[in-house]
């Protein structure tokens, strides 16, 4: 049967210790497959035939590990973010101010979805309909993700980096700045080189930083 713990918590505490992804074996093997599929065909063209073929494994197997190829799009998808969680979280220790951490997850997130944007838009544009359980995953992680940022901005206010102002309000605007752009990206093709990449990000958030007013 399919794991379906839910995975890629984004507190402060998890910051540290993103859970792991198996590392071998037939599920992983069935995951990988199912994205290259599912980004060439789309879920409602893809069959469970083709992953199985795909993963150099039998049909009955797909079914061993997951319940039905929606069951199989969902885990997929957690698998896919939970990847980039995984790298997000593993690096941005390396970052030391909070400027240097925001502008490195935008600059991340970017990149992230240019290496998966076929698949990004098959979730867009004609993902199947979602079970409860799958929603309050993606709503639980939105929230985790959400005070994973505010408790950066709360430290960083402690350190003088940043104005006395509502950490709540100020996560929830770098939050929409990182979605407006992830959504640019998937949906109207941006395409950048990796440096104008880099500048895109840092411009944005020194942008936040210093505001627009004179």
């Amino acid at each position: 049967m399919a794991d379906n713990k839910e995975r890629g918590h984004t507190s402060d505490k998890a910051s540290r210790s993103v859970p792991k992804l198996e590392s071998s074996g037939k599920r992983e093997q069935i995951l990988e497959a199912a994205i290259k599929v599912f980004a060439c065909k789309g879920f409602y063209h893809a069959r469970v035939e083709e992953i199985a073929i795909e993963a150099k494994i039998g049909k009955g197997t797909v079914y061993e590990y997951f319940k039905s190829k929606q069951d199989l799009f969902q885990e997929m998808f957690k698998y896919i973010h939970n990847l980039y969680l995984e790298k997000i979280m593993a690096d941005i220790e390396k970052r030391y101010t909070f400027k240097e951490k925001v502008s490195y997850i935008l600059e991340a997130h970017l990149r992230f979805i240019l290496e998966h944007k076929e698949m990004a838009q098959v979730f867009l544009a004609e993902h199947p309909p979602l079970d409860d359980d799958f929603k309050k995953w993606f709503l639980d992680l939105e929230k985790q993700k959400l005070q994973f940022l505010q408790n950066n901005v709360i430290d960083g206010i402690k350190r003088d980096e940043l104005k006395d102002l509502d950490p709540s309000l100020i996560a929830r605007i770098i939050a929409g700045v990182i979605s407006y752009f992830g959504s640019c990206t998937i949906l109207n093709g941006l395409e950048t080189a990796d440096g104008d990449l880099t500048a895109l990000s840092a411009d944005t958030i020194e942008l936040l930083y210093s505001g627009i007013g004179q």
